[in-house]
């Protein structure tokens, strides 16, 4: 006997054990088969055809798939809930006698039982925009789980029921909010981004949410979580591009983060960004400006809170003239070489003046482009600005100097 294995064993319905019969002459095997529950004494199987069975071979082997409602067995569960390391074998008179995995006996877990999901944890403040929720999800067989993630607005007149709910970056609203997720049987620690700009936009409601998972063969029950309060005021939204990241080979020790940053009013926006390892979570911030800028602005407080620090694009050193033509960059071979590692060609090398104290240069012009300047608006580096001149009495320009 080769081949030995237990198929589709979660539904005692759809269970069937394969294996392969070897015979040199070809001659019928008599085959006889057992299981063992864990800590039971070994039984004969009954409710897989008759057993012993007699069995055809051939000298290329026979491939034969018997039935096995496992559920009706008396010591398994008659509603065939998982039991692990079940031991089912088949001894062949006048073959192998002893167990051997693969061969003739396999160890398995026997049935299944729907996957649980407990633990959930909303925000315990007013939340807006993408609202994060933890939770756990378990199942005795370790099995793929999708969770199905719905929201309910409390007190809502008329009632509209639960809803779907929209995972964050997601571009419509999927069946399940959380795909294919391995529960183990000592819980999985998950988290669900929501989306509350796009099924809450602009409300302010309480509302609760509900998680009902299922595996291949079977749903859970629902688990529901506290109510909480969603307030979409317009706050600004960062967005990880996290497939563009996750395939950066991070060679030089500094990885692009491709994000979108976006705000109802266009106002300026500070962007903290935090790592961390897997099978960590990320350390919590506080909730104002100030406090947050506490944690910036100290060293120690970055590193436990795990915020990312800014890889630096440019370097900064002295420039030893050469001729017209040419400059010495010392700093190259020591405090900025990291630059050598991304190129030189095409980069831009900008000169500062030699003096701190802004000065006119007005006196440098072959001619004066301004009649009566007004304002001045620099523009990026402040190399140039758009300056107000009046032309004339009466008459403005605008020009680039």
């Amino acid at each position: 006997m080769s081949g030995f294995t237990v198929l589709d064993p979660k539904l005692p319905a759809q269970a069937r054990v394969r294996f392969v019969l070897s015979d040199a002459e070809g001659n019928p095997a008599t085959v006889e088969f057992f299981y063992q529950a864990p800590g039971q004494p070994v039984q004969q199987v009954t409710q897989a055809g008759s057993n012993p069975a007699v069995l055809a071979t051939s000298s290329q082997g026979v491939e034969h798939e018997l039935p096995w409602n496992f559920a009706d067995e008396s010591a398994l569960p008659d509603d065939a809930h998982f039991v692990d390391d079940v031991r089912v074998f088949a001894s062949i008179a006048g073959g192998i006698q002893e167990l051997v995995l693969g061969a003739n006996g396999a160890s398995i877990g026997l049935g299944n039982d729907a996957p649980v999901v407990s633990q959930v944890e909303p925000p315990l403040d007013e939340v807006p925009g993408i609202v994060l929720v933890r939770l756990l999800v378990s199942d005795t067989s370790s099995d793929v789980v999708s969770i199905q993630v719905e929201y309910d607005i409390v007190g809502d007149l008329p009632d509209t029921g639960w809803k779907l709910a929209r995972p964050a970056q997601e571009t419509s609203t999927p069946e399940f909010g959380l795909r294919d997720v391995v529960a183990s049987k000592d819980a999985t620690s998950l988290a669900f981004f929501w989306d509350t700009n796009v099924d809450l936009a602009d409300l302010e409601r309480d509302v609760r949410l509900r998680f009902t998972p299922a595996d291949s063969v079977v749903t859970g029950s629902s688990e529901v979580s506290p109510s909480f309060r969603v307030d979409n005021n317009a706050e600004p939204i960062a967005t990880v591009s996290g497939d563009l990241l996750l395939v950066n080979p991070d060679q030089r020790a500094g990885i692009p983060i491709p994000y979108i940053v976006r705000d109802e009013e266009s106002d300026e926006v500070q962007v903290v960004f935090q790592w961390k390892r897997p099978n960590e979570d990320f350390p919590l911030l506080p909730d104002t400006v100030n406090e947050i800028n506490a944690i910036l602005a100290d060293p120690v407080q970055r590193r436990e809170r795990h915020i990312c620090t800014e890889y630096p694009t440019w370097v900064e050193g002295r420039v030893v003239p050469i001729d017209s033509t040419h400059v010495r960059l010392p700093e190259l071979a020591t405090t900025a070489s990291s630059i050598l590692a991304h190129g030189l060609v095409g980069r831009e090398l900008e000169m500062l003046r030699a003096s701190n104290v802004p000065k006119p240069i007005a006196a440098t012009w072959a001619s004066n482009p301004l009649n009566h300047p007004i304002a001045a608006l620099p523009i990026g580096d402040g190399i140039e600005a758009l300056v107000l001149d009046r032309s004339s009495p009466g008459a403005w320009r605008l020009r680039q100097i």
